[in-house]
């Protein structure tokens, strides 16, 4: 005969069940560390740098693997989730694109794995299979099991992040929390939490390259977010260098190259750069770092170097940068205009000298 557990005991394990869910929901919802280690994903195929050697580096914000056909509701439309068939689409496009630019490292911006928006593709596992990649590491910067907005269709489960990969040996990666934006905490709960994916790839005579690749805040309105997020980075970078390090800093960093005056912008889009001067100068003025392509140049002639798209617009302004320091030079920079249809931004592809 099956007895009947008393009143305490099922007590009890109500209560247990309850720490466990709420646990588990702290655990979701709750602000990452400061720095946390990160684990690195490599095999015996990929190889250190070797002194002197040329490299090939794309940085691409692939906006979630979702195409430009949509307008989302961030950017005035409605959309929001898209079908599996346009994420597979937009996946067999990138891969296209990266074997024809055959970079050696790609640093990627808005990767989704397994978000509901995007079909729960696992996006990172997808490109670095298909791309036969080695090496990667990935750092979360919005991870939240239900995102509850926008009211018409929810988000739902997200998980986008930050990510290198390649060929070449990654070591000791690091995620470093960014500055978050100035709302409400029950906000804060469900919005993105920038971040910055510090990789280190190993040189044949005993030095690093540091990868830092970061995007910063879209939508602070000048309330101060982006200048503390570019002033945390910066000083990330510049450690590196006085550390002995080659040091590659770069990303969608949400920031117009200084002298490109936000008041030619309307809208919206005046607004998101709304804070005072150009917080990007903090990197532009640093004595350890140089840009990949001199602002001078930028501002004789801006068209080949922007790198974001209006939804059914043409290219507008040059949010995406990069930054080096250290015994690496840049040999070239060039921005990727060809394709329209996979992103809301174009791929910069650098060709990098790493040593003397």
């Amino acid at each position: 005969m099956q007895s009947l557990a008393s009143p305490y005991a099922l007590l009890g394990a109500a209560l247990a069940g309850a720490l466990v869910v709420s646990a588990q929901l702290y655990g979701a919802f709750s602000p990452p560390p400061p720095v946390m280690d990160l684990p690195v994903f490599c095999d015996g195929a990929s190889r250190e740098i070797r002194p002197g050697e040329s490299l090939r580096v794309l940085i691409w914000n692939i906006q979630y693997g979702a195409s430009t056909k949509h307008q989302f509701f961030y950017d005035g439309g409605e959309a929001v989730r898209v079908e599996r068939a346009d994420v597979d689409w937009t996946l067999d496009q990138i891969v296209q694109t990266v074997q024809e630019l055959n970079p050696d490292l790609v640093l990627w911006q808005e990767i989704d794995v397994g978000s509901d928006r995007t079909a729960r593709v696992d996006q990172l596992a997808e490109l670095t299979r298909r791309l036969d990649h080695r090496c990667y590491a990935s750092a979360s910067y919005h991870r939240v099991p239900y995102v509850p907005h926008p009211s018409h269709e929810p988000m739902g489960r997200v998980d986008m992040r930050l990510a290198v990969s390649g060929n070449l040996r990654l070591t000791d990666a690091r995620r470093h929390q960014l500055a978050l934006l100035d709302e409400p905490w029950w906000r804060r709960l469900f919005n993105l939490r920038r971040a910055l994916l510090d990789v280190r790839v190993p040189i044949q005579d005993g030095r690093t390259l540091r990868l830092l690749n970061t995007h910063l805040s879209a939508f602070s309105f000048g309330d101060g977010t982006l200048p503390m997020q570019l002033g945390q980075i910066r000083d990330l970078a510049e450690q590196g260098v006085r550390d002995g390090e080659a040091v590659l800093l770069a990303g969608d960093l949400n920031a117009l190259p200084p002298g490109d005056d936000p008041a030619r912008f309307t809208g919206q889009d005046r607004e998101l750069y709304a804070d005072v001067g150009s917080p990007i100068a903090a990197l532009y003025d640093s004595p350890y770092l140089k840009p990949s392509v001199p602002p001078e140049r930028v501002a004789r002639n801006p068209r080949p170097y922007y790198t974001y798209v209006p939804f059914e617009g043409e290219p507008d302004r040059m949010i995406d940068h990069a930054f080096v320091g250290g015994p690496v030079q840049v040999l070239s920079h060039k921005v990727w205009q060809d394709r329209k249809d996979i992103s809301d931004h174009f791929p910069i592809l650098l060709k990098l000298r790493v040593g003397p």
